[in-house]
């Protein structure tokens, strides 16, 4: 089970999901496809990813898997149900209508013919503009040695994503010794992370937003517990991590994990539970062989999360080891880019306590936060340029919300 799902398949049936994923491919607004095994397992996805298409399989029993159903549609507004059954039956499919479902498949018909309708079906949520049917997107953010730069890798990230969105991102910081979001930021609080995950009781992205300290125009932090007390850190429960990051995706479009000292048991964990994997490294042996240990090890882990590898700090040419030679010895399927040697910029948005856009928003540097950022959206979203007079750049659409004008 994936709760980066965008589709939700239910069914024992393995031709089902076997035609499901043929006819689905790589399509990005279908893609990937999280399969469960019973209603159970199907109400746990539904409460961590309240939005999205959902695949029914009630062949195993109609009547009873109907009957569920007609109770936990009515309370998922920002899901498409879609009921499949072996063959067609105008009595299935007149009860599927009756209880909420958008669509009847037998299973003969599931093939490429079923894509487009599909496709209609999810982006009829996105035009409902129900803030459960937008759930958001988790990057967790992880670095191969200390002073790597991960952490400003975060920081700058969920700024440029915040920007770009028109709404806060959220930044969690799981920095257990030092707490370095907050000191990049210029931000102190007396609550954090911990404690929402030893709270008692049910957790929502009010609580999330009330414990989360405001930084700008962009995004909101939760605080390591070391920034909140630094000699006698509170410890953090793992317990109901999913579940947590489940709230965080309700409350914010995008959620940047920041986690650059944790056991790689807690590590793996986050990076299986979220959307995106960042890598950060520094092109030296040590750091080499740390990233190539760490994608082994997700890979045992069963993560399956796309991973972007990220090489800081370098200046081209001159260099000990080079992009070319770090790719080959790391034998990565995916980019190893590279984000390019600006001391300046970088000490600068430190000292200030901003993200670059704000502190350094022609620098190269930030412009390649901005890149990435503009990739994660995907190829859905349309750029336009702005035509609010004397700015520059592109305004983003398509999206949840539009891009914030006033950093472009």
């Amino acid at each position: 089970m994936t709760i980066s799902a965008r589709t939700i398949l239910l069914s024992s049936d393995e031709a089902v999901a076997d035609a499901v994923a043929e006819a689905f491919g790589s399509d990005s607004l279908l893609t990937p496809i999280g399969a469960v095994g019973s209603l159970d397992e199907l109400e746990t996805m539904l409460a961590l990813r309240p939005s999205g298409l959902v695949i029914v399989d009630v062949q195993e029993n109609p009547e009873s898997m109907l009957a569920a159903l007609r109770e936990i549609i009515p309370g998922k507004p920002g899901c498409q149900f879609v009921v499949v059954a072996d063959s067609f039956d105008k009595r299935v499919l007149l009860e599927s209508m009756q209880i909420g479902a958008r669509h009847y498949l037998p299973k003969d018909w599931i093939g490429p013919d079923i894509v487009p309708i599909c496709r209609e079906l999810v982006e009829q949520i996105s035009e409902s503009g129900d803030e459960g049917a937008t759930g958001g997107r988790v990057c967790t953010v992880l670095s191969t040695s200390g002073g790597c730069g991960a952490t400003t890798f975060a920081v700058n990230l969920a700024a440029e994503l915040g920007d770009l969105s028109g709404e806060r991102s959220l930044i969690v910081d799981f920095d257990l010794r030092f707490g370095g979001v907050a000191t990049h930021l210029g931000v102190n609080g007396e609550y954090g992370l911990a404690d929402l995950l030893a709270r008692e009781g049910p957790m929502d992205s009010d609580l999330v937003r009330s414990t989360a300290v405001k930084r700008g125009d962009w995004v909101d932090v939760l605080l390591s517990p070391a920034t909140i007390n630094f000699a006698e850190p509170a410890p953090l429960y793992f317990d109901e991590l999913q579940a947590t990051l489940g709230v965080f995706r309700h409350g914010y479009p995008w959620t940047l994990i920041d986690a650059p000292s944790l056991p790689f048991d807690a590590a793996s964990t986050l990076a299986g539970y979220s959307d995106e994997i960042a890598i950060v490294l520094n092109l030296s042996v040590k750091d080499l062989r740390n990233t190539r240990l760490l994608l082994e090890g997700l890979a045992k882990a069963g993560v399956t999360t796309p991973v972007h590898l990220f090489a800081n700090r370098v200046r081209g040419a001159g260099k000990p080891i080079t992009l070319k030679d770090a790719a080959e010895t790391l034998e990565f399927d995916g980019d190893l880019r590279a984000l390019l040697e600006d001391e300046a910029s970088a000490t600068q948005a430190l000292h200030s306590g901003e993200p670059l856009l704000k502190s350094a928003p022609k620098s190269k540097l930030r412009r390649q936060f901005r890149d990435f950022a503009e990739e994660l959206f995907g190829p859905e979203a349309e750029l336009e340029e702005t035509e609010e007079p004397g700015a520059k750049g592109k305004t983003l659409l398509g999206g949840r919300g539009k891009r914030n004008k006033k950093a472009a």
